[in-house]
């Protein structure tokens, strides 16, 4: 695609101003960028937001101390299945050859997804002037767009939540900023490595039939019983992965700022990722079901997830209003929002497989 149609496009914003409210909902720093990538490719560009339907279980792992080690959203099938990488490489202590190495992908009209240290990054949130080594010593796994070049800047684009006020925007797209290649270079020369994307067209022809197999295959993660024990690493799945989580936070054994081993994060920051992650994919399917004609099985499914989402918004939000007042323990209120979170949960998934042959019929595109 040619420089001047990439910059044209919308991303973040459609071509108004206005912010793509949807796109916030499509995942990560990967996924969201998947989809920018794929979506010409569709007639209907809805169908490609089925991509961004996945298992709503999630998965909690613990040590036999009950500390937790992680926490994540499972993944049946990622958006990243329909592409295949290229141009991979990786580049240390030379922050010089890796903008060489963008420039010249960029001369063969490709779109680099770049993974570099973000707290040596000017526009972004957690930039730093003199950061210490010890906060330069966990690898950043954030990535974004380098779009295209001048001779001494690069037209990039990245999530506006992560822009600071050192961001500089392109005059003709709100979306994208621009900045001089030599403000990458500290971060580059830290840590670098960057691809190229190519739609995987097999796994794309099959994007009619995902939502039914989704479904299916989220409502027996959430209802299995098998808790995974291998070398003292603990595996709770799907129910059982809320049960424990509540119950660890409720009865005192973690708190909102316990640092989680090798995560560079805290528990609410890990929980409250992958909650959100959990709304999202089911705010996307509410956009499938709601362009459906009126029908009774549409109307409970539709009303059942509305108020799933209801309950864990306020159980998500009373969390950050605890942390941000540096009240990490629980109380009754918390323990209650939590207890009707998971409540709701069960009839949500329930509701779900009361309606598969629904859903089965109705929801695979022709």
């Amino acid at each position: 695609m040619q420089l001047n149609e990439v910059l044209k496009e919308e991303y973040y914003y459609d071509s108004s101003g206005k912010p793509n409210e949807i796109v916030q909902s499509l995942g990560n720093c990967l996924t969201r960028n998947i989809y920018f990538m794929l979506r010409k490719r569709f007639e209907n560009p809805t169908l490609l937001m089925s991509a961004y339907i996945d298992d709503f279980s999630m998965i909690l792992m613990t040590d036999v101390q009950d500390r937790i080690i992680d926490i994540q959203i499972n993944d049946i099938k990622s958006p990243d299945c329909y592409v295949y990488e290229k141009n991979k490489i990786e580049i240390e202590n030379n922050g010089q050859q890796a903008i060489q190495h963008i420039e010249s992908l960029l001369l063969q009209e490709e779109i680099v997804y770049v993974n570099t240290m973000m707290k040596l990054v000017p526009y972004y949130r957690t930039f730093k002037e003199n950061p210490s080594e010890e906060e330069l010593s966990v690898v950043d796994s954030h990535i974004f767009l380098i779009l295209g070049q001048t001779n001494d800047d690069f037209y990039y684009m990245d999530n506006p939540v992560n822009y600071s006020g050192r961001f500089r925007a392109y005059s003709e797209n709100k979306s994208i900023g621009i900045d001089t290649k030599s403000n990458f270079y500290n971060a580059f020369n830290r840590q670098f490595n960057c691809f190229t994307l190519e739609p995987n067209d097999a796994e794309l022809r099959n994007l009619n039939t995902r939502i039914p197999y989704i479904m299916n295959q989220s409502v027996v993660n959430y209802k299995t019983k098998v808790i995974d024990n291998n070398d003292g690493q603990i595996v709770y799945p799907g129910r059982i992965m809320l049960r424990k989580f509540i119950d660890l936070y409720t009865k005192g054994k973690i708190s909102l700022n316990d640092y989680v081993q090798n995560k560079d994060r805290d528990v609410f920051t890990l929980s409250r990722t992958v909650f959100n992650r959990n709304l999202d994919r089911k705010k996307v399917l509410l956009l499938f079901l709601e362009d459906l004609p009126c029908c009774p099985s549409k109307q409970k499914l539709v009303h059942t997830m509305e108020e799933n989402i209801e309950k864990w918004e306020l159980a998500k939000n009373n969390l950050t209003k605890k942390f941000m007042k540096e009240d990490f323990a629980c109380d009754e209120k918390m323990g209650v929002l939590l207890e009707h979170a998971l409540e709701s949960e069960d009839v949500m998934f329930q509701t779900l497989e009361d309606h598969l042959d629904f859903i089965n019929t109705t929801l695979i595109f022709k």
